[in-house]
């Protein structure tokens, strides 16, 4: 009788054997290489039909400074300087409107409750200042106890526990999985 040997291994061998499979296929699906010499490109196989192709790049002496941009994305690289309107992501400019519509509707609610009554023929009417005013300030301090969380949610300290928690929860994950068992 012949013998039979098995191997077990650890579930992150087949999360890996997973992730090169989709590596391969994000990389390798296209069929095209390239090489650059002297800068030269020759693309292989050679296309046969017209169509448009992008580069990214990056420039040899630009290579090893620091990139910088103006787009503030969230909190993290966000400058204390006056930012520009166009640089900042959708949802920041939807705060800002949002926040802008508050200051709107105290400002028109100061503007109504100094005339809490217009003539107009054949009546008065009423206008709704004071609710209007309330109603701007309490939107108002809604946005910036909601930003206030966020910046918190987003500190360092909080970005660095969470994290941790992550690592805790993964290695207690592989802390499960067997170990390799040789049976020979």
């Amino acid at each position: 009788m012949a013998g039979i040997s098995y191997l077990s291994l650890p579930l992150y061998d087949d999360l890996l054997k997973i992730q090169q499979v989709e590596f391969s296929d994000t990389i390798r699906k296209s069929h095209y290489s390239f090489e650059l010499i002297n800068n030269k490109l020759r693309i292989h196989p050679i296309p046969e039909a017209v169509f448009k192709m992008y580069f990214h790049y990056i420039v040899t002496s630009d290579r090893d400074t620091l990139v910088t941009g103006s787009y503030v994305s969230d909190f993290s690289n966000m400058g204390y300087n006056n930012m520009t309107y166009n640089n900042i992501n959708d949802p920041g400019k939807q705060w800002i409107r949002k926040y802008t519509l508050a200051i709107t509707k105290q400002v028109l609610g100061s503007v109504r409750s100094k005339y809490s009554s217009i003539p107009i023929p054949g009546a008065d009417t009423t206008l709704d200042g004071d609710t209007l005013r309330s109603e701007g300030m309490a939107e108002a301090e809604a946005l910036i106890a909601s930003l206030r969380e966020d910046l918190e949610a987003a500190s360092r300290r909080n970005l660095m526990e969470k994290e941790n928690e992550i690592t805790d929860f993964q290695q207690g994950m592989l802390n499960k999985a067997p170990l390799n068992i040789y049976v020979g």
